[in-house]
């Protein structure tokens, strides 16, 4: 696997030359032996598979297509084409660092410019196209994984992230199928990340169990004080436990049921789970309603 850098081209016109200034970022592509030896072949091959996605609905999708939880009509690709887009995507990822290489002269032309910002155009549409025909691999996988602990939002955007670096890592060479590649990758991935939750949802549990029976310890005057706290300390423990994990967050967070003690407010909740203040007050209202009717479900069972 070969490093090279993407970069970003900003000139302005001078009577003399066009000067480029790059911003750099890290990328990577499979090499082969192919890419010299039939530089031309492989050139029209590329140009015939960017000139057919254009042609496709597939080129007018945006990237929030990615997370957006639709299949799409784009059908499983055969063999043939799935080692034809890794091969014409790699190949035009190797043409651009020979682009590259002359733009970092102190003159280049605006041919030169054009023809990086062309290159990683057709890059993007190639990956784009990969992307998008592999999504029911992602929901085929994630469906494995759900559960009252993880939604399928939070798991299809990790196994939507793993697709994409499986894509850029995938060796077309080898000769086995993308899908058997992708498949251990996100499993692997989505694994991981449920073990990651679940030992944290695990200290939450052990924190704020040992924050309330502090507070009763400290608050208690008698022995059947010591035991109202007890049993609400349980039940409060056993219906929280029922919440997703981000309801058990905010709950914990905004009624100091953590080892501070100190109650966070949206935005401090909204920064660390990544979304909005007014989506963290509505998991709030939802976790609390959530309660309010397991609380009275058990007192009508009595």
């Amino acid at each position: 696997m070969i490093a090279f850098e993407e970069e970003t081209v900003h000139y302005s016109s001078s009577q003399t030359a066009k000067r480029a200034v790059f911003d750099k970022k890290q990328y990577e592509y499979i090499p082969s032996e192919e890419f010299s030896s039939q530089e031309e072949e492989l050139a029209d091959e590329a140009a015939a598979l960017v000139a057919r996605l254009k042609k496709s609905s597939t080129g007018q999708r945006d990237s929030e297509f990615l997370y957006s939880h639709g299949m799409g009509d784009l059908p499983v690709l055969g063999r043939e084409e799935e080692a034809s887009c890794f091969r014409c995507m790699n190949f035009l990822k190797h043409r651009l660092i020979g682009v590259q290489a002359d733009l970092k002269s102190s003159r280049c032309s605006r041919s030169q410019v054009n023809d990086l910002s062309r290159l990683a155009e057709e890059i993007q549409l190639i990956r784009d196209h990969l992307i998008h025909s592999n999504l029911r691999l992602v929901i085929a996988v994630v469906k494995k994984f759900v559960s009252p602990q993880f939604t399928f939002e939070e798991l299809y955007s990790e196994g939507v992230v793993t697709l994409m670096q499986a894509v850029e890592k995938f060796d077309f060479e080898r000769g086995f199928r993308f899908s058997t590649y992708a498949y251990r990758s996100i499993s692997r991935a989505l694994y991981n990340f449920a073990l990651k939750q679940q030992q944290e949802n695990t200290h939450y549990v052990e924190d704020s169990d040992q924050w309330v029976s502090q507070a009763v310890d400290e608050s208690s005057s008698g022995t059947f004080a010591d035991q109202i706290w007890r049993n609400m300390r349980d039940r409060l423990t056993e219906l929280i436990q029922k919440l997703d994990r981000r309801e058990q967050l905010i709950i914990r967070a905004r009624y100091a049921l953590s080892p501070s003690g100190k109650i966070k407010t949206f935005q401090t909740l909204a920064d660390k789970l990544g979304v909005s203040k007014e989506r963290v007050r509505q998991l709030e209202q939802r976790a609390v309603a959530k309660l309010q009717s397991m609380a009275a479900s058990i007192e009508l069972a009595r």
